[in-house]
């Protein structure tokens, strides 16, 4: 885990939890064991966080996870790959109803300005003649 964590930054940014302090700090703890593996433990849910950790509290690992800044900053990353996965599919031609779908999901969530464009060409099958 590097000296700047954004995680844990963030956390003790937040304004909701200035006024628990004890929940603040288990949760500065929480964000330093999720971030220092943050690649293995995107995709965890709670109980196997608890179970990772041996903390013993698997109901406070579920509201980490659920907590608003913490929430933000895992979906950015779980959005990012959404949409790089999307992007690929869209790329070799698998499923591109599907990839398109899921990155019109994606800009709704994010509702954010963005100028890109995706443009679709479909081209026929190339004929041969015998000449």
């Amino acid at each position: 885990m590097g000296q700047d964590n954004e995680l844990i930054n963030l956390i003790m940014e937040d304004k909701q939890l200035k006024e628990n302090i004890e929940r603040r700090q288990l949760y500065i703890t929480y964000a330093g064991l999720f971030s220092s593996e943050l690649v293995d433990n995107i995709d965890l849910t709670s109980l196997e966080l608890d179970d990772k950790y041996k903390t013993g509290n698997p109901s406070s690992w579920q509201k980490f996870l659920k907590h608003n800044v913490v929430k933000r900053f895992i979906d950015g990353f779980v959005d990012e790959r959404s949409e790089r996965n999307a992007n690929k599919a869209i790329g070799v031609g698998a499923k591109t109803s599907d990839a398109l779908k899921i990155k019109e999901q994606l800009k709704k969530k994010n509702n954010a300005d963005d100028n890109s464009n995706i443009v679709v060409m479909f081209l026929p099958q190339k004929e041969y003649f015998d000449v």
